[in-house]
């Protein structure tokens, strides 16, 4: 069924001047030859590095993953029902996470695989010049937040920016790529709201390119800015590791983009069925304006996609072998790594085992029953078990074979 997207909204990346800014300035990376360039949302990454597909999925396809979500919460015990988001309202109602990311119990789930296999469709309409089943999908967290959730500190509407702890001096906003890679199409991840969210609602803000720049150019004046931090093997403020696929972004780089007009605060309303996708390169991360009033409690699912046909065996591999085990992933396809919050490093440290809520024990079980028999989460374990959907889904995600 061809889906009918609205058009690029006003407070959207607009070509309007984008068109005419030189070709060496216009994103490269491994993607580009697998965008469409006469579609709107692929001209809009290819130069501003992010855009929204309004509508993407139909309400009856959003209701039908709320009330997918919603059974399992249920299932484990959580009180939160995101079709009632009065029930949605406090930490105790929810699942743990990392930055309002769940990454551990749902990123896997059922739900997860048909909203990735949903968002494939749209954005490879939206984006693409290959058809949906020719694109592998990575397996990143499920955003599941309660309505007072924000992280810190939130965005003064009198000067917004990504925002950044000034104590710590890096993060929460981030980078998604190693700090060496200079391309700014190597890697898109895609945001599906699933509830609504507004300026004071927990959602994407991203340090765009702003006054003629384009993805490309914000990223190349950056590096030209601080060539230590992105070339040396020295460990700076926001390093995550030598080989981590991202870092916290220092809060003197944040500050020189904005001081400097070369970025500005995006953090676009979004409603339920949007998509909003961003080149893993852009400084992100979720975000709240201070303000009063009742919030949106928060439902979506983050995945990154590219085509199956770059993907290398061995990256394919590793992907499998991570997914394979229960785990969830980071954005990243081409170079793939399993999700550092894939289990809550505040229920592990500070709870003793015999406490945790049940679905914590359960997955710790499974992951090691997996990993102890040679066993895979996205097969059956035995010829009397059932080939289940989201076992299909998963693996044509991953693109591998029964």
């Amino acid at each position: 069924m061809k889906r009918q997207h609205e058009p690029p909204q006003t407070d959207d990346p607009l070509d309007i001047s984008w068109g005419r800014l030189s070709e060496s300035v216009k994103a490269h990376g491994a993607l580009v030859p697998y965008l469409d360039a006469t579609k709107p949302h692929a001209h809009n990454m290819l130069h501003h590095g992010w855009t929204v597909v309004r509508n993407a999925l139909p309400p009856e396809e959003v209701t039908q993953l709320v009330s997918m979500f919603d059974e399992q919460l249920r299932d484990d015990g959580f009180a939160c029902q995101f079709a009632k988001p009065e029930t949605c309202q406090m930490a105790g109602h929810m699942p743990c996470h990392f930055w309002g990311i769940e990454c551990c119990l749902y990123a896997l789930s059922p739900a997860a695989m048909q909203a990735r296999i949903d968002m494939r469709a749209a954005l490879a309409e939206a984006l693409f010049n290959v058809p949906a089943e020719q694109l592998a999908s990575s397996f990143d967290g499920v955003m599941i937040t309660h309505a007072k959730y924000t992280t810190k500190p939130q965005i003064d509407p009198a000067k917004p920016r990504l925002p950044i702890d000034p104590k710590t001096g890096a993060g929460p906003g981030h980078i998604d790529q190693h700090k060496r890679r200079d391309a700014t199409a190597e890697s898109f991840q895609a945001y599906l709201a699933l509830t609504p969210a507004c300026k004071t609602d927990m959602s994407t803000c991203l340090a765009a390119p702003a006054n003629g720049h384009t993805v490309q150019s914000m990223m190349d004046a950056l590096r030209a800015q601080f060539p230590d931090f992105y070339t040396s093997s020295k460990k700076f403020k926001g390093d995550l590791g030598p080989g981590a696929e991202g870092f916290q972004l220092p809060i003197e780089q944040r500050d020189w983009l904005f001081d400097n007009g070369i970025c500005k605060l995006e953090k676009p309303d979004m409603r339920p069925g949007d998509i909003i996708v961003w080149s893993s390169a852009i400084p992100h991360c979720g975000g709240t304006y201070e303000g009063k009033g009742l919030r949106h409690p928060r439902l979506g699912v983050i995945s990154g996609f590219c085509p199956k046909a770059i993907v290398p065996p061995a990256a394919r591999d590793k992907m499998a072998a991570i997914v394979g085990g229960a785990h969830s992933t980071g954005q990243q396809i081409l170079y793939p790594s399993r999700h550092g919050g894939d289990f809550p490093s505040s229920l592990r440290r500070f709870t003793p085992r015999e406490k945790w809520p049940k679905p914590y024990r359960t997955m710790e079980d499974l992951r090691k029953q997996l990993k102890d028999q040679g066993l895979r989460y996205y097969r059956p374990a035995g010829p009397e078990m059932e080939d289940a959907l989201w076992m299909q889904q998963m693996r044509d995600l991953l693109g591998i074979d029964l």
